[in-house]
């Protein structure tokens, strides 16, 4: 059989052969002929790269069929299936499903329970919403493009409605926006969703509130009773006057994604409605400007744009001025309420709240940290949060992240006082058991991802028993080699050999002070700045190199104003030649920087926008004022003075503020994340864990 199989593929090739010796004959014989048959074959290439085209671009987003019987995502949470789930959590292993959509690029998924797949996340995205009616209006829809439907091409829009699909589903999610337009999107749909949990828990309180007065309050009846029967003896001729509607003309409106209801129904026992206490939501972030924003999207979206309603406005305006320092304020709390779902109340108690917005350091000064005692701190109003959110958290890494720490550990826990607590009896199984944080869900909003936030995350806000959604930016531009290409200077790299977290940042201090540091010192010339990414690293550097006796000035974000502008002086005119600052001072522009010529990353930054920052201050507009600026500061000196030493040439000052320019930086395997931000997502991978270089170079 083998040689009948060889055979004939011989005839074959001869064959083959053949015809295509008799087609070159033909093609010299024919010209016109050979042309055609060229054109075709042009053509077949042609089509063969449309196809290679096809399979290379991301597939097309296939629009979900929107079913007509939505799962209440929100109070499935408590039926004893997902009791059960919780309790046998431990046992089940964490699984990760990674894929992309047409409105996504990157989504990662680490999940506890069985299902929960690609396919069980699109069934999830194809479920309507159960909307509260005070927010099923066209004004509020409009601000989540849930008003009308999305034709299929329309990535932005879809982005608002799979990011509410995530949130309904009562996932963990944590996202990483791009810009103000997409931090915008996120912010109104995280709202539209707390505020739709807050509305439809209320009315069901109210709805067994009202209960509980008709089967056990005498006097209720009784006044039940005279109403009704005036009612009954009332002309029916005479019509009452319509109540007063807070919405707007188009409060009725036939969206395709919604269906209007009053209230939440529980799949258990009805009448377990409330948590220990009553705040639901949580809201952290950085400064005041940005909560200014929040709690004006949560009047929006609840009072339709309008002030008119809103207690205590007066004292909010004037406390969260954006126009003056208080907007970087870190240290601020507000407790919302909403009065019988038809009224906002701002700076209310913090225990009678229905939302907290709030820093980490407004709420570390109550609830304290572990290890003081029990009656100097205070916790019971974070006991039966349901929803956490961190907004803008990369805030967070340029304060005191264990402030945020701190917090998170004090939600969810038992209450400490008895008398503050709602009725024992209506209180959910799940508070009474100690699982609550389980069932509460957390949503991250990040500008660009950190190992410290990803461990928090991990630790205090991945523990929800649904899963974890993960959506990440894509990186598709390596932003060494353009800035390089621009500045027409080589960027290196040097990678640090450890495969240790906890030796890192000693491996990191024995190279540069013991290879690197003499080297640098001897060769490089003035203007060259050293950045440490934390104070850490800066007070450990500026130890070492007052050892040396180096000429060295020194910003951190800690330094006083005048300290900034003397040792920027210092490094301005050569009287210092290096200069070294934190990132937090450039982060905080607590002084501007107007030239530097070398860079030297003693880690790198976490934020790739201090990175280019930096090297765009190499630019000869800066260099020629920079010179300028010496010249002066050396003649104003020896006029001073009295020194007949001569005034140095323009040529030789431009030797020493002009020439080439050296950008240096270390790095480790665990620094993949700041890699990723500046080098891609599809490059960042070879250059981590490339086992044979350890030097890179960008020109």
């Amino acid at each position: 059989m083998g040689k009948r199989r060889r055979t004939r593929t011989q005839k074959q090739e001869d064959t083959e052969a053949d015809v295509d010796i008799n087609k070159e004959i033909d093609s010299i014989s024919n010209p016109k002929e050979s042309l055609l048959a060229a054109a075709g074959l042009k053509r077949e290439e042609k089509e063969e790269t449309k196809k290679v085209e096809e399979v290379n671009k991301p597939k097309e987003y296939k629009p979900y069929k929107y079913s007509q019987e939505p799962t209440d995502f929100l109070m499935l949470q408590f039926d004893k299936e997902s009791y059960e789930n919780v309790k046998s959590m431990k046992k089940k292993k964490h699984r990760i499903s990674k894929f992309s959509t047409g409105s996504q690029p990157i989504i990662r998924m680490r999940y506890l329970q069985d299902g929960l797949t690609q396919r069980m996340y699109q069934r999830q995205m194809s479920q309507k919403f159960l909307v509260h009616p005070r927010l099923a209006v066209r004004s509020v829809l409009n601000r989540v493009n849930l008003a009308s439907e999305i034709q299929d091409n329309d990535y932005k829009r879809k982005k608002y409605l799979e990011t509410i699909s995530i949130l309904n589903s009562w996932h963990d999610m944590s996202y990483e926006y791009t810009g103000d337009n997409e931090l915008k999107m996120l912010r109104s749909s995280y709202i539209f969703h707390c505020l739709n949990t807050i509305l439809r828990q209320n009315e069901l309180k109210f709805k067994n509130d009202l209960k509980d007065k008709e089967e056990n309050d005498e006097e209720f009846k009784l006044k039940k009773m005279i109403e009704a029967e005036l009612d009954d003896e009332s002309d029916s001729d005479n019509e009452k006057e319509p109540e007063a509607d807070l919405q707007p003309e188009d409060a009725k409106l036939d969206s395709p994604y919604i269906i209007p209801t009053p209230e939440a129904k529980f799949v258990g026992e009805e009448e377990k409605d409330q948590g220990f206490t009553r705040p639901k939501v949580l809201i952290l972030t950085g400064y005041k400007k940005m909560a200014y924003y929040i709690i004006n999207e949560i009047i929006t979206q609840f009072n339709y744009s309008s002030w008119k309603k809103v207690i205590k406005k007066k004292r909010f305006k004037q406390e969260f001025d954006l126009n003056t320092e208080e907007a970087v304020n870190d240290c601020f709390k507000v407790g919302i309420s909403f009065i019988k779902n038809e009224q906002i109340k701002l700076y209310e108690n913090l225990i009678d709240s229905d939302i907290i917005v709030a820093s980490p350091l407004g709420l570390r000064l109550i609830t304290g940290q572990e290890g003081e005692q029990e009656n100097r701190r205070e916790y019971d109003f974070l006991s039966s949060v349901q929803i956490v959110i961190l907004d803008q958290a990369e805030t967070f890494l340029y304060q005191n992240v264990d402030h945020l720490e701190e917090v998170l550990k004090s939600t969810n826990k038992v209450p400490k006082s008895l008398d503050i607590l709602n009725d024992i009896n209506r209180i959910q199984e799940i508070y009474l058991e100690k699982i609550g944080h389980n069932f509460r869900q957390s949503v991250m909003i990040h500008n660009f991802r950190s190992m410290d936030l990803d461990c928090l995350a991990r630790s205090y806000l991945s523990v929800n028993y649904t899963g974890h959604v993960e959506v990440n930016k894509f990186y598709p531009n390596n932003l060494l080699r353009e800035l390089s290409l621009a500045k027409n200077t080589r960027i290196t790299m040097r990678k640090l050999n450890t495969d240790s977290l906890e030796l890192v940042d000693e491996t990191r201090f024995t190279f540069f002070t013991k290879k690197l540091w003499q080297k640098l010192y001897e060769n490089l010339g003035e203007y060259s700045i050293l950045v440490a990414n934390s104070y850490f690293e800066f007070v450990r550097l500026r130890n070492f190199l007052r050892d040396k006796n180096a000429s060295v000035a020194y910003i951190s974000e800690y330094s006083e104003p005048r300290d900034c502008n003397r040792n920027r002086s210092y490094y301005e005119t050569g009287r210092k030649k290096f200069l070294l600052i934190s990132e937090r001072a450039l982060y905080f522009q607590i002084v501007k920087l107007r030239y530097a010529r070398n860079l030297i990353f003693y880690s790198l930054p976490e934020s790739h926008r201090v990175f280019e920052e930096l090297i765009n201050l190499n630019e000869e507009k800066k260099a020629k004022f920079i010179l300028k600026n010496r010249m002066n500061h050396r003649r104003k000196r020896r006029e001073n003075t009295g020194e007949e030493t001569p005034e140095p040439t323009e040529a030789e000052e431009n030797k020493l503020v002009f020439g080439e320019s050296v950008i240096f930086g270390l790095f480790s395997r665990f620094d993949d994340l700041k890699m990723e931000r500046l080098v891609g997502t599809n490059e960042y991978k070879k250059i981590i864990y490339n086992k044979t270089k350890e030097t890179f170079q960008f020109m």
